[in-house]
């Protein structure tokens, strides 16, 4: 049982297939392709690939993959730097790391060794669409009209199979009611 939130909430849990291990992240913001969160002060965005499941309390579980694609935000233009400490409590969870021999843990944290990305805007308009929630909408909606019109173009439709069912049926029960005398043949 993953335990119970408050009704509304959402978690996500990440499983860690490498040592069958998983942690839970709460969600901070959920939009319609997305879940936004924060993991050690770092804000990360998961792409959903299908439905969360609602419990009885009425909380929300989505379930991630660690390694699977997610994006940390950034915020403006700014450089955006992380310490390799931080990287690698993000990357292995804190109690790994804390197990980790002195010996190489000290010189990690002594140096401050660590990323630093500078975003830069591009402009792609040429190469790749843009997907926002218009475009999006549009879609699931030309698929329930794809749907509902095949529904109704197969509606007045009956396969061969369903009426030799049907005529084999009708024979069984007609030869039964012969049988038992309840009709009786001229």
């Amino acid at each position: 049982m993953f335990g119970g939130g408050k009704p509304g909430k959402g978690k996500i849990i990440v499983l860690q297939t490498r040592d069958k291990r998983a942690y839970e992240l709460p969600i901070k913001k959920e939009r319609e392709l997305t879940l936004e969160t924060v993991k050690d002060g770092i804000p990360r965005r998961y792409y959903k690939a299908g439905p969360g499941y609602t419990l009885p309390n009425g909380s929300t579980i989505f379930f991630g993959l660690e390694g699977t694609a997610y994006t940390a935000l950034a915020r403006d233009d700014k450089a955006q730097s992380m310490g390799l400490p931080a990287a690698l409590k993000s990357l292995w969870g804190n109690e790994a790391y804390d197990k980790m021999p002195k010996a190489l843990k000290e010189p990690l944290e002594k140096h401050g060794f660590g990323v630093t990305i500078y975003p830069e805007k591009i402009l792609d308009e040429d190469k790749y669409p843009h997907i926002n929630v218009e475009n999006i909408s549009d879609e699931k909606k030309e698929k329930l009209v794809g749907y509902v019109a095949k529904a109704i173009k197969d509606e007045g439709k009956m396969d061969w199979k369903t009426m030799l069912m049907g005529a084999a049926l009708g024979l069984v029960v007609g030869i039964m009611l012969v049988s038992f005398k309840v009709i009786k043949l001229a």
